[in-house]
């Protein structure tokens, strides 16, 4: 089946050089707060149903807008299906099942005409300057015909529009357009015979007029005798077409109070309020996924901001299942979305992360479809660590990452965040991610680093003594694990702790022992060269231990963050044991 599979927006709103977004057939578009995510959609709108472009939807003014797509599936079957109008014209542009186009306008405001559709001859390359075709005759109607309309709904916009009147592009007016059509097949001459009775009843020849009409004309036509003898007047009302029957259709809400009886009075969708409409709203739409009638020729594109709006969580996964299910048959989905629940496991590939960078307007990061089956191999645990519900909230909407093993870095650090910056990191668009284990640290990182995210993590002191040796961060034989190790008898004796087969500590006291060996004067220069190392790394070793020690926490509790917390607003980072060293890490998380 056709589907629009990449597309490259120019100066398009907040998208200055978008090249090569691929789309699939469901397709979710992720990032923060005006990322440009709607402007995304907005430009696939505009490429296949134009219109004149304001100066608003220019990056900048004095340079054209140009969208251009692939679009791929166009199978000969697909191509039959347009019919002996459109076949002959859209045909010699087509290469192995790929059709490729573009839309330009020059400047803002003008005309229509001045708009321009290209497409590409498959038989050049496409360096030759002669390769783009300009406004080919027929061509505009022949893309419309493999991509109808497409059903467009805003995030903010008022959903009655969309479900409570009848248009060509809304939910309701697909729904009644396919209802038309079926009731036109079995009722249709019931229909006509209705609508032919009325005829008779009320139109200026009907043959059973009205008596009350038939009145208004006599007394209406002695009248006008006096003024204009020979001309008379008869009252006309016409009896209304199927299709404008049909058309005046929308959608009464009846509603049942309690265990009570449902109302016997509907209501217009407008008196309820946002959550039941976009409720309705979405219902309808999986109506038109469920619906057995197939699309002939043509696949509908379904642009949808934020399908989850207003909604509670078990009706967002209903929303998801059901575009997901109509991006199965003659709908292409695409949607921006906040909430990692419209995502499913089996999207994960799908997702297009945009975020957007000074001076550059809207880019993309790497989908993780261009590496997740070497993840699922290599790192599953850590995909669904980093994937939960809880987790995909962080790493899909934020410009950089932290991965924190401690339970103290996940309660403290955005309390001392704000102690420093005075803003949160969720403010400059940080995501904490928790980490279950020391080993999960490296293969986060690395899907991460697949996703092309930012990411950096916190670890304790031990870490780099096995699970960065592990993970071939650092060398076994690296003379500053070396250095450390030689000091571990020593301190096990003093402290009483106990010795592992790799030299260092094991069993009880180990975090007293490494705490020790982390204070030990012989140890500092190693210690140092150890954080600089795995810093590289983009990993955060906190040198005197744990962050406790740099807190200067006795332990890690509730009572014992609650009562930092505290000292924090009244304080800032004169509350902590080394205010430095936790300064120098916070600025290296922001960054800075």
């Amino acid at each position: 089946m056709q589907s629009l599979s990449m597309i490259s927006i120019y100066n398009f709103k907040s998208c200055k050089m978008l090249d090569n977004v691929e789309f699939d057939d469901f397709t979710p578009l992720v990032g923060y707060n005006n990322a440009g995510k709607s402007n995304v959609l907005a430009a696939v709108f505009w490429l296949l149903r134009k219109s004149v472009l304001q100066d608003t939807a220019f990056f900048d003014p004095k340079v054209p807008v140009r969208v251009e797509a692939r679009i791929t599936g166009l199978t000969q079957p697909v191509i039959e299906n347009l019919g002996a109008a459109h076949k002959p014209k859209i045909d010699p542009f087509i290469k192995d099942g790929v059709l490729t186009i573009q839309r330009e306008q020059p400047r803002p405001g003008g005309a229509v005409s001045d708009i321009k559709l290209r497409v590409r001859d498959p038989q050049k390359p496409a360096s030759d300057a002669m390769a783009w075709k300009e406004n080919p005759s027929g061509i505009d109607n022949a893309i419309a015909a493999l991509f109808p309309e497409p059903i467009s709904i805003g995030a903010m916009e008022d959903a009655t529009k969309d479900i409570g009147k009848f248009e060509t592009g809304s939910t309701i007016g697909k729904l009644i357009a396919k209802l038309m059509a079926a009731v036109k097949d079995t009722q249709g001459k019931q229909i006509a015979s209705r609508l032919d009775e009325l005829r008779k009843l009320l139109e200026a020849e009907g043959v059973e007029r009205a008596p009350e009409l038939s009145a208004f004309d006599a007394r209406a036509n002695s009248i006008v005798a006096e003024f204009f003898p020979g001309i008379e007047v008869k009252v006309h009302v016409p009896a209304p077409e199927i299709a404008s029957v049909f058309k005046a259709g929308t959608i009464r809400v009846y509603e049942r109070v309690g265990q009570g009886k449902v109302d016997a009075v509907g209501r217009d969708v407008s008196s309820l309020g946002h959550g039941a409409q976009r409720a309705i709203q979405m219902a309808l739409i999986r109506q038109l996924a469920e619906t057995d009638e197939a699309s002939k020729g043509g696949r509908t594109l379904l642009l949808i901001d934020e399908p989850e709006l207003y909604m509670h969580p078990q009706a967002v996964a209903k929303v998801r299942s059901a575009l997901r299910k109509l991006s199965h048959g003659p709908y292409q989905v695409l949607f921006t979305t906040h909430s990692p629940l419209m995502i499913g496991r089996d999207e994960l590939g799908a997702v297009l992360v945009l975020c957007k960078r000074d001076g550059s307007g809207t880019t993309k990061r790497k989908r993780l479809s261009q590496a997740i089956s070497a993840l699922r191999q290599d790192a599953q645990a850590q995909l669904d660590e980093l994937f939960s519900v809880e987790g995909a909230g962080q790493v899909l909407f934020s410009d950089r990452v932290i991965l924190a093993e401690g339970k103290t870095e996940r309660e403290l650090i955005p309390d001392l965040f704000q102690s420093l910056f005075g803003v949160e990191p969720a403010d400059r668009r940080i995501g904490f991610i928790p980490v279950e284990g020391a080993g999960n640290v490296a293969k986060c990182l690395m899907v991460l680093a697949q996703m092309d995210i930012p990411a950096r993590a916190l670890v304790d002191f031990d870490y780099a003594f096995r699970s960065a040796v592990a993970a071939g961060f650092l060398s076994d034989a690296d003379p500053d694990i070396a250095a450390c190790r030689s000091i571990c008898q020593e301190i096990a004796v003093q402290v009483g702790g106990a010795i592992a087969p790799d030299g260092f500590f094991q069993r009880d006291k180990k975090r007293e022992c490494f705490e020790a060996l982390a204070s030990h004067s012989r140890a500092t220069n190693a210690i140092m060269s150890l954080h600089a190392k795995l810093k590289g790394r983009g990993i955060w070793l906190w040198t005197r231990g744990s962050i406790e020690s740099h807190l200067g926490l006795r332990s890690k509790d509730y009572q014992a963050w609650n009562t930092l917390r505290q000292d924090l607003r009244k304080r800032k980072l004169a509350a902590v044991a080394d205010s430095t060293g936790v300064s120098d890490c916070l600025s290296w998380l922001a960054g800075d």
